[in-house]
């Protein structure tokens, strides 16, 4: 049976209704549980990704001939820095708000880390540049050994297409995390995510990619959703 493994941040975690009372599956779990395929999450919330390249790394002897990597890339500027004292690598994500374009500085007294906020922020296409580099020849090897790869974007720039050759891109206007809240899909009730959006994700991407076998660059915007399919009817006049 093949397997879907989902790399990412919080974007593609196994999310939770807003008071934790039960899990809610993600549109990539909802997709195997259709196609009938093993599901297995690797994504952590708030994490880089360059972080998300060292978790993938380390899960490279899991994949095997057939199965698909699902990766949900973090924000661009989000970078991460060696924590000395706790002795382990943490993400840039809580000292500045991507989505709102917030500096959280009163968080940290540290100056060498405050550096390299200022440094990602100021050096986006830079540094990831380097780094998607040396994710492309990670995807390289991944694709050589049999597996497909899916990826989303969390935002956007004019560059992000040069970033990657190997792989399929799902692309949303101005990345994904921005198209949910311009359409009214971000109101944090599921994760980020509102209420009902994660089948209406799974039905989407799996008619865009025809069940993972188109391999060319898709593009979904608000009008590729189905008003008509009754898992819209509770959100459309939040989309609307």
């Amino acid at each position: 049976m093949k397997t879907i493994h989902q790399f990412g941040d919080s974007y593609g975690v196994q999310l939770y209704t807003k008071n934790k009372e039960y899990r809610i599956k993600n549109f990539v779990e909802l997709c195997c549980n259709k196609l009938n395929y093993n599901y297995i999450n690797k994504a952590k919330g708030g994490i880089s990704n360059e972080m998300i390249l060292n978790i993938l790394i380390n899960s490279i002897n899991k994949f095997k001939n057939g199965d698909i990597i699902f990766i949900n890339f973090s924000f661009f500027s989000r970078g991460c820095w060696y924590d000395d004292t706790y002795k382990k690598i943490k993400s840039t994500n809580v000292l500045y708000n991507e989505m709102y374009n917030i500096k959280q500085f009163q968080l940290s007294k540290n100056e060498q880390v405050l550096n390299l906020v200022e440094y990602y922020l100021n050096n986006t296409k830079d540094y990831n540049m380097r780094i998607f580099t040396l994710i492309n020849s990670i995807l390289l090897y991944i694709k050589s050994i049999g597996v497909d790869i899916f990826y989303i974007f969390a935002d956007d720039y004019d560059w992000v297409d040069d970033l990657l050759t190997i792989g399929t891109n799902i692309k949303f206007p101005n990345g994904l995390s921005r198209w949910l809240q311009r359409n009214n899909l971000h109101l944090e009730e599921e994760g980020h995510y509102t209420t009902g959006i994660q089948p209406i994700l799974a039905n989407t991407i799996l008619n865009k990619t025809n069940n993972f076998t188109n391999c060319k660059t898709i593009h979904i915007d608000i009008n590729d959703i189905d008003f008509n399919s009754p898992i819209t009817i509770t959100l459309k006049n939040k989309i609307l």
